[in-house]
């Protein structure tokens, strides 16, 4: 594992290019309603309850990560923040994701779920975060602090 110097994230593969402090979690809200900032903070701790999930903003997105980075909240609208969670294999017998993609040229399959209230996320999606963190863990051994 390499830690970044500067943002202290940690990578996969040494000097990976990143993001480094273009951007804030803060600027993805500052024209959103708190109830938009509520619904990332339940993500956050929810994520936090089930494994050592970090989280950063990159230029885009924010990222969560494990060893390497699990899911993204792509788009922060009005009244609703989309997850992506990333998988190597569609998961289609579901009722939280409302799209799955594969990402061309790879086994990457993105699984994009809607959150419009804290309650959106249930079971059936605490599942899916779990098994992102527990795949991420399997694939690039256990988190050592």
């Amino acid at each position: 594992m390499w830690t970044c110097p500067l943002c202290q994230q940690q990578f996969v593969r040494e000097n990976q290019y990143h993001s480094c402090r273009d951007k804030q979690i803060t600027d993805f809200f500052k024209t959103k309603p708190k109830e938009v900032l509520e619904l990332f903070d339940h993500l956050v701790i929810t994520f936090q309850q089930l494994g050592d999930v970090h989280y950063h903003a990159t230029k885009s997105m924010i990222a969560f990560s494990v060893k390497t980075r699990i899911a993204y909240v792509t788009r922060v609208g009005k009244n609703f923040i989309d997850v992506s969670f990333m998988f190597s294999r569609p998961f289609n017998d579901n009722l939280c994701f409302y799209r799955i993609g594969q990402v061309p040229g790879t086994e990457q399959y993105n699984h994009y779920f809607r959150m419009m209230y804290t309650d959106d996320i249930n079971d059936e999606v605490k599942y899916f975060m779990q098994l992102a963190i527990n795949e991420n863990e399997k694939q690039y051994g256990e988190h050592s602090g």
